[in-house]
């Protein structure tokens, strides 16, 4: 909030592209909200090419592959204390410093989500006049740990995930 509101007082309360982009921390808790909660868990693909796997086995072109883009994301490996949430996970250094192919909640490559963009500009717009205008607090029936739905197919929460918003 904090930096929302120093971005608005900036441009006289107005959520122009350009404050939005001036936004660094709102970016990053996007991001990590992205990683945690991606909206598919899997990305599906065909293979084009013959891939070799590390232990020599072989996917020939044609087959279909799913990625698991949520298991990737609670991978130690690339994020350290993948349960917790940490915009941090996202600042220039640490970017630079993980595989790119460790992120993947719009897909990557030439098949990426060709509205990515745009979505994360929306997602930034939204949670800025949300946060600008409002106190948020989760309702004591809300389930915390937040508890993911284990058969749908779409990221969804097992119960309803209700707030309580005061305006300020």
């Amino acid at each position: 909030r904090t930096e929302v509101l120093r971005v608005l007082d900036k441009y006289d309360n107005k959520l122009s592209f350009e404050a939005i982009q001036e936004m660094v921390y709102l970016e990053k808790v996007v991001a990590e909200a992205n990683r945690k909660y991606p909206i598919l868990m899997v990305i599906f693909r065909k293979c084009e090419k013959a891939y070799r796997l590390p232990d020599g086995g072989l996917i020939k072109p044609g087959i279909n592959v799913m990625i698991p883009s949520s298991a990737i994301h609670y991978d130690p490996k690339f994020y350290p204390d993948p349960e917790k949430f940490d915009p941090e996970r996202f600042s220039e250094d640490n970017k630079s410093r993980r595989h790119q192919g460790a992120y993947l909640p719009f897909g990557i490559g030439p098949r990426i989500c060709p509205a990515w963009q745009f979505a994360i500009v929306e997602l930034k717009v939204f949670i800025a006049r949300i946060v600008s205008k409002y106190e948020l607090d989760l309702h004591p029936s809300t389930n915390t740990p937040l508890r993911l739905h284990p058969r749908n197919f779409l990221l969804s929460p097992e119960k309803d995930i209700l707030v309580n918003l005061t305006k300020v």
